[in-house]
């Protein structure tokens, strides 16, 4: 489920220490996680090779479609999430 992976790359990109507020990590994210054709083992791969060549152009082109923002919502719930619990434990 997409959510699943969500929270995958959400806690990848966390140790990894990128920003997770960022619109771009976040619509890297949000492809990676679209894309059914990466398995659940290759996530943080994926991420990171779509972090690192960010092209705007593709970006732009997704960010406008209503998946892209359906996805996006849920992220933004996750991340909302991942950050109250993170606080919790400290």
């Amino acid at each position: 489920m997409i959510v699943d992976k969500i929270r995958k790359l959400i806690h990848f990109g966390k140790m990894m220490e990128i920003n997770l507020a960022d619109d771009n990590v976040k619509s890297c994210i949000v492809a990676v996680s679209m894309n059914e054709n990466i398995h659940d083992n290759q996530l943080g791969a994926a991420l990171m090779s779509a972090y690192r060549t960010q092209s705007s152009l593709f970006i732009s082109a997704l960010s406008s479609t209503s998946e892209f923002n359906m996805v996006l919502d849920i992220l933004n719930g996750e991340v909302g999430d991942f950050i109250k619990n993170s606080k919790a434990e400290y």
